[in-house]
């Protein structure tokens, strides 16, 4: 038993062939050759003729493997002629005695063929010639069984049967048998061992070599058997078969089986036992404590033959199987075995490599660890005994103290491990383990982990992500940040780019943003996290400021030119920041944004802005970005996000000063003649930020870009006066059916050229007045009154008064054509740059300009355009303190319908899901969706149909919402710069006496209603035009008039004189004043009183009775 004695290493791989179809072959019998010896004390000098790959091939194989690299016991096999390659299914048993008895070698003629015979070793062969005792045993026991005069043939099954029956009958299940007889009884066995057939054999055998373990004797130990110098080899060899035939079953147990569970208990015991010296009762005898070396040995022997056969396979499959259902002391014995291996080979690479793959890239293999470790009993159960060994089945603190983490981080680190590990495990496995090593750094010592997180685990972690990038289809331990900003009024030094601690923070960020891009289906758990986990985005917002003034813009800005592929790990952190804001930003309410300002201040969000609308104007325009590829350059794409985010929420609420949003070094001039000689730089910005430029030179953009549709068309005012334009005919009692019947069955480009209306009575008359535009402008704006109007239950108010398209429009024939129709008509008024008193909910206004279809849409900002009073209850909701179960919610909404209560679920069986403080979120955005999106989803989409047949879509970008287009700007009328822009006819000038009275009464006598209804009667709108009155075309006139309108024939020199000089024949008080809203002419007569204009004046702004007015 000294410590240079060497045993074999094999197993015998026995199985016996199916009945029937093989005959006996004692060939088969020696089961896979031993074709390496190894000595006890170096599991690192263990090898294998047979590769990994075909030991892999072998698990759970009952095929028997035949002795044909020893050509000694292959001759002898021949000899006796019972070669497995065999098919008779029955044999004679005179022969079969004949043929055992057949001399075999003597031990001198075996070692002299083995020296011939290089892939056999004389210990080999010395195992073999032992092994004609059991033949010779054998050849009695077929003697017995049949007595002369012996059948001519007998089955196999027969034959097979001999070696099962001594063994049923020796072996009860209650046995305290010698160690050497069992040892005999096992040797037989497994010489026919068939894995169906023998299992309860089998598991028979392991309870007694686990309960002898227990015994001190080294006769009633099965461990005294490997004492005897006689019979150590083959007992290695014997307990070699054992422990691998242990993995087989392991290998095809089920664990979801509660009989399985106990088989898979039984052999993982057998399995920790046997690889251990620690629960060998008999080595505690002082007498055996010098053999306890020798016995280690020994053990990490067998555990390297294990190894080489595919052992971690086994425990890989046994807990991808079951690590769900496993023990506690279960999954800490597979543990500890794995980890047996690591021990004895000193944390080699080689193994360390192999345990990662197998083990450490287990799905949820630290979580199940986790919870196994708090929950191994004293007893384990009952399943394994109460000695030292359930105490050491501790699976986490065994990790820890074998210090795996740091071992895997240090051969990670290295780029070949890496690639090595990676190309083992590719993607999901990768995953995996990545996802254990995170989990074992947040069980590390707190003393311990700031050395390993920086560099070696945000290398080896990043490293990892990056390689499972490859996976991704196109399209959380918290880290210290020092505050940067400290506190206010505080004069620190700006931190340089390249400096130690920037780097630092700079590699952690990057870390996470791989991981954002690696692990999409993770994106929102690993944003949340960064967001509400404790302060880390304030104090990576304050980290930024510390870079430099307005957040390092000029820093950036440098970097950028020298790294113009933006990946650089400083953009990495700033697009992980950008990514986490926007997620932050979308989140918050108006109460939490504007009321609490907890963590982020109005100012910071205005510094953030600031930041953004600079740093992206002044790259895009010095092309530091690959304009081809914007599209593509995730920086670009996160920080135009978050800038359009807040630009957003401040369209909704503002909360920046005047003008925030220009950009102060840009010249509209030069950037609108860069725009007109088609550079791509400013087209980008146009298409991305188009608020950098003030309003009043987009809407000139806007009606550019229609004047220039109007000439491709052929639409322009020459081209039109060449052909006929299109003239409907509508009756003053019918404007909106007459205008659907004739204007739906006319094509886009008619509906953008000149269309011309004849008005009819009530009396069925032509109404006076020749279409110069005015008269279409009024049938234009009466018929989106009366489309608007509430009543027709095709749109309905907000408590604002603000519309929006009726849930209940059904009711309506033909609703979804008449929505249609009113986009149609809508659009119109756009295209001819005709404002209409339509307030229109700003909601509806962002699905029009398709400014929902955006990512970062949140449907809760603007639930207040809709319903203040639904947005209050969900933010109370949100708010709600105690448990939101208890407000007894569901994911459903009731509806009253025609006085009907009818239940609408926010997701499938949504009244059966109730609201918790988890789901809270989600319902309320839910809710929020149904209200403006889902309840009017296809009046919306045939309104937008028809809006977008006659204006572009594309030209809305340059606005935020076009509700200023449509509606115009809600301020009173600016009076000065109506009469700055008037023109005057008939002998009326500035300084006249009739016009003083007239601005004067306007100005001070009529309220701001009677001023717009002045403007409408004078122009058929109630609204100034965008850009102000210098763009009312016509320009806005004023004549003065001595006759009735179908008297007047235009001014001749006498009435100019007679006006100018205010000479009048008789004072025409019984005149009231016409307009020709086609020329946006105000026909005025020449009053001798100011009280008279009064009055006249209010009675025919308010008649409203249109061009026959007199």
């Amino acid at each position: 038993q000294s410590g240079s004695h060497q045993g074999a290493t094999g197993a015998f791989g026995l199985s016996r062939p199916p009945i029937g179809r093989r005959a006996i072959s004692f060939g088969s019998y020696a089961g896979p050759v031993v074709s390496s010896i190894t000595s006890f004390g170096s599991v690192g000098a263990v090898a294998s003729a047979r590769s990994a790959a075909s030991a892999r091939a072998r698990i759970g194989q009952p095929k028997a493997f035949r002795l044909t690299s020893v050509a000694i016991w292959g001759g002898w096999a021949t000899a006796v002629g019972v070669r497995g390659d065999q098919r008779s299914s029955a044999l004679s048993p005179n022969a079969l005695i004949g043929r055992l008895a057949t001399p075999i070698p003597h031990d001198a003629d075996v070692i002299a063929l083995a020296d011939r015979n290089p892939a056999c070793s004389p210990k080999c062969c010395a195992i073999w010639c032992n092994r004609r005792v059991d033949l010779a045993d054998l050849a009695h026991q077929v003697e017995n069984r049949f007595p002369e005069p012996r059948p001519t043939r007998v089955p196999v099954a027969s034959l097979w049967a001999l070696p099962r029956e001594e063994f049923d009958r020796a072996l009860p299940d209650q046995c305290t048998k010698p160690a050497p007889e069992v040892y005999q009884l096992g040797v037989r066995l497994l010489l026919v061992w068939r894995k169906g057939r023998d299992t309860e054999r089998f598991a028979k055998l392991c309870r007694y070599l686990v309960a002898s373990l227990d015994c001190d004797s080294p006769k009633l130990s099965y461990v005294g058997v490997a004492l005897g110098k006689e019979h150590v080899l083959q007992w290695i060899a014997h307990m070699n078969r054992v422990l691998w035939t242990c993995c087989v079953y392991l290998n095809d147990l089920k664990p979801e089986l509660a009989a399985d569970m106990k088989a898979i208990v039984l052999f993982l015991h057998v399995l920790v036992a046997f690889t251990s010296t620690n629960t060998w009762a008999v080595l505690k005898i002082k007498a055996m404590a010098p053999l306890r070396g020798g016995m280690n040995q020994l053990c990490a022997n067998l555990m390297g033959q294990l190894f080489h056969k595919g052992f971690y396979l086994v425990l890989k499959g046994l807990l991808i199987r079951g690590l769900g259902r496993l023990k506690a002391a279960s999954v800490s014995a597979v543990i500890t075995l794995g980890l047996r291996p690591l021990v004895s080979a000193n944390f080699s690479d080689k193994f360390m490599t192999i345990f990662l793959i197998n083990v450490l890239a287990v799905p949820a293999l630290l979580h199940h660890l986790q919870a196994a470790s708090s929950e191994v009993p004293p007893h384990a159960e009952g399943h394994f005994p109460t000695h030292s060994l359930t105490h050491r089945l501790q699976s986490i603190a065994t990790l820890q103290h074998h210090r795996i983490f740091t071992r895997t981080l240090e051969l990670l680190s290295s780029q070949q491990s890496m690639r090595i590990v990676f190309n083992a495990l590719e993607g999901s496995y990768a995953l995996c383990l990545l996802a254990n090593l995170i989990q074992m750094a947040h069980l590390e010592r707190h003393s311990t982990l700031p050395s390993l997180c920086f560099p070696t685990f945000t290398v080896v972690v990043t490293g990892l992500l990056e390689s499972c990038q490859n996976y991704v289809p196109q399209g959380f331990f918290k880290k210290m940040l020092e505050k940067g900003g400290a506190k206010a009024g505080a004069q620190r030094p700006y931190r340089p780019l390249g400096s130690p601690e920037v780097h630092r923070v700079v590699l952690i960020c990057s870390l996470f943003h791989t991981a954002l891009h690696t692990l999409t289906q993770m994106q929102l758990d690993i944003l949340t996290g960064l967001c509400y986990q404790n302060t880390i985005l304030y104090d990576l917002w304050l980290f930024l400021c510390s870079l430099g003034p307005t957040c390092g813009l000029k820093t950036f800005l440098d970097h950028l030119a020298f790294n113009t592929k933006c990946s650089a790990p400083e953009f990495q952190m700033l697009q992980l920041f950008a990514d986490c804001m926007t997620h932050y930003v979308t989140l918050l309410d108006d109460i939490e944004m504007y009321e609490k300002q907890r963590l982020f201040r109005l100012g910071d969000f205005v510094a953030l802005s600031h930041f953004l609308n600079v740093f992206l104007y002044k790259a895009v325009l010095g092309n530091l970005f690959d304009i081809k590829s914007i599209q593509s350059n995730s920086l670009f794409q996160s920080l135009h996000t978050l800038l359009m985010v807040l630009y957003k929420r401040d369209c909704w609420r503002s909360y920046t000063p005047p003008d925030h949003w220009l950009v102060r070094d840009i010249k509209v001039a030069a950037f609108l003649a860069d725009l007109e000689k088609g550079r791509r730089a400013p087209q980008l910005l146009l298409q991305t930020t188009p608020h950098i430029i003030p309003h009043e030179d987009r809407v000139r953009l806007f009606r550019k870009y229609i004047a220039n549709e109007r000439t491709v068309l052929g639409l322009t005012e020459s081209a039109c006066a060449a052909s006929q334009s299109t003239l409907i005919t509508v009756h003053r009692n019918r404007i909106v059916e007459d205008g659907y019947r004739q204007l739906t069955i006319l094509p886009p480009q008619a509906l953008k050229g000149v269309i011309r209306v004849r008005f009819i009575n009530e009396y069925g008359l032509d109404e006076a007045g020749i279409d110069q535009d005015g008269v279409f402008k009024e049938f234009l704006e009466e018929s989106v009154k009366r489309v608007f109007d509430p009543a027709l239950n095709l749109f309905k108010a907000t408590s604002e008064e603000r519309l929006y398209p009726s849930p209940t429009s059904h009711l309506q024939d033909n609703h979804l054509q008449l929505f249609e129709f009113t986009g149609k008509i809508l659009g119109k008024a756009v295209y001819e740059g005709i404002v209409v008193d339509v307030p229109f909910a700003s909601f509806f206004l962002s699905q029009v300009s398709g400014q929902t279809s955006q990512a970062m849409y949140s449907s809760v900002d603007e639930l207040p355009s809709l319903d203040p009073a639904l947005y209050r209850s969900l933010s109370y909701v949100k708010h709600y303190e105690d448990d939101v179960a208890d407000l007894n919610l569901t994911f459903s909404v009731d509806d009253d319908h025609m006085g009907r209560v009818v239940t609408h679920e926010l997701v499938p069986g949504g009244r059966a899901v109730p609201v918790t403080k988890d789901n809270i979120i989600n319902y309320i955005h839910l809710m929020a969706h149904f209200r403006m999106h889902v309840q009017i989803k296809e009046q919306t989409a045939a309104f937008i149909k028809g809006f977008r047949s006659i204006v572009n879509p594309d030209w809305l970008t340059l606005f935020s919402t076009p509700e200023r287009l449509i509606s115009g700007d809600n301020v009173p009328l600016d009076l000065r710069d109506l009469r700055k822009h008037c023109q005057y006819y008939g002998g009326f000038h500035d300084s006249h006496r009739v016009i003083g009275w007239l601005w004067d009464i306007l100005e001070r006598d009529f309220s701001d209603e009677e001023r717009r209804m002045f403007l409408k009667f004078v122009t058929s709108c109630s609204k100034p035009p965008l850009l102000g009155f210098a763009h009312l075309e016509p320009p806005f006139s004023i004549r003065c008039v001595e006759v009735g309108d179908d008297e007047d024939t235009g001014d001749t020199i006498g009435s100019v004189f007679r006006g100018f000089f205010t000479i009048r024949k008789k004072d025409p008080q019984n005149r009231l004043p016409t307009s020709s809203t086609c020329f946006n002419l105000l026909k005025l007569p020449n009053y001798q009183k100011k009280g008279t204009l009064r009055e006249k004046l209010r009675y025919a702004v308010s008649c409203n009775t249109g061009f026959e007015l007199s």
